[in-house]
């Protein structure tokens, strides 16, 4: 197939439809992909994430370069699913959240030892702890809310479900 391809002056392309022949993509095209504005060491990454299929390689054809799975961000892959978009959203959020939270914790604490036996300020440290403690208990409740009735009550895809991803086959 790839003598043929070559012939005809196309790219052979052997993907789940079978090995076909492609239009190469014009220099345009290949210098439009935007993972060639990466460093080099980033590039293979952001091609994984936008073209799985292709292993982490340069897309060579057209049709693989306008066919997307993902956009690479300052933050990593984002996915164009919306199932796969919103468990990436929700992972930050957590992230960001636990940080502010525990971040929150340890200035009590600093406040705390701080204080110098102030009484105000000596109360005040222990309404931060509190309430840091307190904020920390109501994220990792609803994260388990969310679970419960995104996998559990809605059925909703995109939410984890370990039981669900290893009986699919």
């Amino acid at each position: 197939m790839d003598d043929e391809c070559e012939a005809l002056g196309k790219i052979c392309v052997n993907d789940s439809n079978g090995p076909r022949c492609e239009d190469p993509a014009t220099e345009e095209e290949l210098r439009a992909d935007p993972c060639l504005r990466l460093p080099e060491t980033a590039r293979e990454s952001c091609w994984a994430c936008m073209h799985p299929e292709m292993g982490g390689q340069q897309p060579q054809t057209a049709a693989e370069i306008g066919r997307p799975s993902g956009f690479w961000t300052a933050i990593g892959c984002v996915s164009t699913k919306p199932s796969t978009a919103i468990q990436q959203i929700l992972s930050v959020a957590l992230g960001i959240s636990v940080f502010v939270v525990i971040s929150q914790i340890f200035l009590g604490g600093f406040e705390l030892v701080t204080s110098r036996g102030d009484p105000g300020k000596l109360q005040n440290a222990k309404e931060r702890i509190t309430n840091s403690v307190l904020a920390l208990l109501f994220v990792i409740f609803s994260v388990a809310l969310l679970e419960f009735l995104g996998v559990h009550v809605l059925e909703l895809p995109g939410f984890f479900n370990a039981s669900s991803e290893i009986s699919t086959s």
